[in-house]
C-alpha cells in the first residue's frame, strides 16, 4: 500500500527554490500534480488552451483532491469574435456570477480557456455596485425591483424558464439568477416583501422557503434607459457616418441581443479591464501547455474574422477596442507567480525546472481476440505494476468488467476518489469518475488506465 499523500511534487516542498516549468506529465497526471500544488486558502488560476481541455482539467482535479477542492470553472462565451449571434443567455448569467464572485473576493481556485484573458469585459465595480440582497420583511416597491433587474441586465418574459430572466404578475415576482442556485419567487403585500421561496422552473413548484436572495448582474451590460443612451453616444462618437442607418443603433432600443451587440461591449463602458484585473499580485498561475501559443492562434483568429466580416450596413469595432494584445497577457502572466506544465521534458537548466517520472499510455490495449481483462493483466505484468486504477463511465461498461472479474474470482475494489484508490489494499481498483487522460507513475508501481485505453473508441 502506499503511504505518500502526495505522489509527484514532494520534493518540491522541500525545496526554496520555486519550481516554473514542470516537465514530463503525460495524460491526466498533469492533472494530479494540480492538485497537489494546490493550497485552497491561496488564489489560483489554471490557464488552458482550449475549453475542452479546461473542462477535463475541472473534472480531474475534483477527482484527483477527493473534492475537497472549491474549484470554479469560467464558462466560455461560445461565440467567435464578431459573430452577430448572441451568446446563451444561461452562459452569460454563469459568467457573470463568476465574475461576481472574483469581484467579491469568493471565488479561490478558477480554471479558464486562455481565451478569455483576450476579451475586454466590464470592471469589478460593475458586478459590485448593481448587485442587491433582499430580505424577507424588505420595504421596497415593484417600481424599484424592476429597475434593480434592468441594472443588472435581465429580461422580462411571461414565464421565467431561463437565467437572466424575470417576470411581473401582480404581487408576484419570480427571477433566475445562478447565485440562488434555483429560480426565486417574492410575494409581494404592497410595499412589503412577505415571503421568499425557490421554486423549479420545470414544474413552477416551490422546493423550499427563504430568508433572503440576491439580485446580481446576469449580463455584460445594464438595459436602463439611461445605459443604452450612452452606449448610442458612445457608437456615434467613436465612428463616422450616418447612425440613423446602422442597425444595431436602431435596435437596441428594442432588441438587446440583435445586430451583434457584443461586438460592441465596450461602448456600454466609460472602462474596460482584462480578467488579469480582477486577481491580486498574490494569485498564483499555472498554465497548462504553451498558453502563448493558444493565446497567438486567437489573436490571428480574431484579425481575420475582423477582416472577413466588415459590414457595409454599420461601422466594426477595432480589434484593439474589443480585446487585449496576446503578448501583453503573457507578459503579465509571465512577470507574477506563475509556473508552467508540460507533457514534453524540461531542460532543466536550474532548479526552477524539473521533470517527473509519469509515463504516457503509448500503445493500444485492446486485443480483439482476447477479453478486456486480461489485455489489462497483460498491461499490468508488462509494466511491472503493482496498482491499476480503471476509469469506467460507462455503466454498462463498468459492470461487465466487474462480472468479469467476479467470474474469474479475482480482487478488486470499487472507489470514489483518489485517495481510497491509494490507501486500498487491492491490485485493481474500478471507479465511474471520467478521467481525462491514463497515464503511468514508474516510481510508484501504478497507472490510470481510462475507457478509452480498455475499449479503444468504440460505442
Amino acid at each position: 500500500m502506499i503511504t505518500q499523500t502526495k505522489l509527484l511534487i514532494e520534493e518540491q516542498l522541500n525545496t526554496s527554490v520555486a519550481i516554473k516549468k514542470m516537465g514530463q506529465l503525460y495524460g491526466s497526471s498533469k492533472n494530479l500534480a494540480i492538485a497537489e500544488i494546490l493550497d485552497p486558502d491561496a488564489p489560483s488560476v489554471i490557464v488552458c488552451p482550449n475549453s475542452d481541455s479546461a473542462r477535463s482539467v475541472l473534472r480531474d482535479i475534483r477527482f484527483f483532491s477527493d473534492n475537497k477542492l472549491d474549484v470554479e470553472l469560467l464558462t466560455d462565451l461560445e461565440m467567435l469574435p464578431y459573430d452577430l449571434n448572441p451568446p446563451i443567455r444561461g452562459l452569460k448569467a454563469s459568467r457573470s456570477e463568476t465574475f461576481y464572485k472574483l469581484a467579491c473576493g469568493q471565488t479561490r481556485l478558477l480554471i479558464l480557456n486562455a481565451q478569455n484573458l483576450l476579451w475586454r469585459i466590464p470592471e469589478p465595480s460593475f458586478f459590485t455596485g448593481n448587485a442587491k440582497e433582499l430580505k424577507t420583511s424588505d420595504q421596497i416597491k415593484i417600481d424599484d425591483i424592476q429597475d434593480i433587474f434592468s441594472i443588472n441586465g435581465y429580461e422580462r418574459v411571461n414565464v421565467v424558464t431561463f437565467p437572466g430572466e424575470y417576470s411581473i404578475r401582480g404581487s408576484i415576482i419570480d427571477f433566475y439568477s445562478t447565485i440562488n442556485r434555483f429560480a426565486v419567487r417574492i410575494d409581494l403585500i404592497g410595499d412589503t416583501i412577505d415571503s421568499m421561496r425557490q421554486f423549479d422552473i420545470e414544474t413552477q413548484l416551490t422546493i423550499e422557503p427563504i430568508e433572503s436572495c440576491r439580485i446580481i448582474p446576469v449580463d455584460l451590460f445594464s438595459k436602463t434607459r439611461k445605459e443604452i443612451e450612452f452606449f448610442k453616444m458612445s457608437f456615434r462618437n467613436s465612428n463616422e457616418g450616418n447612425h440613423m442607418e446602422w442597425p444595431l443603433y436602431q435596435s437596441i432600443d428594442d432588441d438587446y441581443e440583435a445586430n451583434g451587440v457584443y461586438n460592441y461591449l465596450p461602448y456600454f463602458h466609460k472602462k474596460t479591464v482584462s480578467l488579469l484585473d480582477y486577481f491580486d499580485d498574490e494569485t498564483k498561475f499555472i498554465c497548462i501547455g504553451d498558453i502563448a501559443e493558444s493565446l497567438d492562434a486567437y489573436e490571428e483568429l480574431i484579425i481575420s474574422r475582423h477582416s472577413d466580416f466588415q459590414m457595409d450596413q454599420q461601422p466594426m469595432i477595432s480589434p484593439d477596442d474589443l480585446f487585449f494584445k496576446s503578448s501583453t497577457q503573457i507578459e503579465r502572466i509571465v512577470n507574477g507567480n506563475y509556473s508552467t506544465i508540460h507533457e514534453k521534458k524540461v531542460l532543466e537548466k536550474d532548479l526552477s525546472e524539473k521533470n517527473y517520472d509519469s509515463l504516457p499510455i503509448s500503445f493500444l490495449l485492446q486485443n480483439i481476440e482476447q477479453s478486456e481483462l486480461t489485455n489489462i493483466y497483460e498491461f499490468k505484468a508488462k509494466n511491472n505494476l503493482s496498482k491499476l486504477l480503471l476509469s469506467i463511465p460507462n455503466l454498462l461498461k463498468r459492470n461487465a468488467l466487474i462480472e468479469q472479474l467476479k467470474n474469474e474470482d479475482m480482487n478488486y475494489s470499487v472507489v470514489n476518489d483518489w485517495s481510497k484508490f491509494i490507501n486500498n489494499q487491492s491490485e485493481l481498483c474500478i471507479c465511474k469518475e471520467d478521467i481525462d487522460q491514463g497515464f503511468i507513475l514508474k516510481n510508484h508501481c501504478l497507472a490510470v488506465l481510462t475507457e478509452k485505453d480498455i475499449y479503444g473508441f468504440k460505442i
